[in-house]
């Protein structure tokens, strides 16, 4: 059966999770990342077109968020070029339109605030802070309880519902 799922709620937890570090109510939005494949670009001297082929493996992440004013666990995990690695958790609740139910969602991030952007300041306009992850090497969705998708560079894992699209690559490696 189809139905449509919303994200409702959104907050933002840097570091450790601590509930008296909570942006709920500094949030501005989340972006969790795109999952883009490598690919290379092939035409073949007597094909009749070109072709993108998908290489296995995943181009960088880079999941955004943004809080208004000014953060203290931001500007510290925002050590530019200092590779300090910090866990980042964006939380939310999703409501099912079907029945209403409310669905938790949590991503989970390992890497560092690569980007910090103020905005310009205006006296009508409420200033805020983008952020951006860089060195991102762990990335975990989990909707409802469930485990939608899951990469690890360090552990060379992809996983989407509970399918491990790695484990012949692993063995193959002979990282298994």
């Amino acid at each position: 059966m189809s139905d449509v799922l919303l994200l409702e709620t959104a907050n933002v937890f840097i570091g450790k999770h601590d509930p008296s570090k909570s942006k709920h109510l500094v949030v501005q939005n989340a972006t969790l990342p795109g999952v883009d494949f490598v690919t290379v670009e092939h035409q073949a001297g007597g094909a009749p077109m070109g072709v993108k082929w998908n290489m296995g493996s995943i181009k960088p992440l880079e999941p955004k968020f943004k809080l208004a004013g000014f953060d203290r666990e931001a500007y510290r995990a925002a050590a530019i070029g200092s590779g300090r690695v910090e866990t980042i958790t964006m939380r939310g609740s999703i409501r099912r339109k079907s029945d209403g139910a409310e669905l938790e969602c949590v991503a989970k991030f390992r890497g560092s605030l690569g980007t910090m952007t103020p905005d310009e300041f205006g006296p009508s306009k409420e200033m805020g802070h983008d952020h951006m992850l860089a060195d991102v090497t762990y990335y975990r969705l989990v909707i409802g309880g469930e485990e939608w998708f899951l990469v690890d560079f360090f552990r060379a894992v992809v996983r989407r519902f509970g399918i491990d699209e790695w484990a012949a690559r692993r063995q193959y490696l002979g990282l298994a």
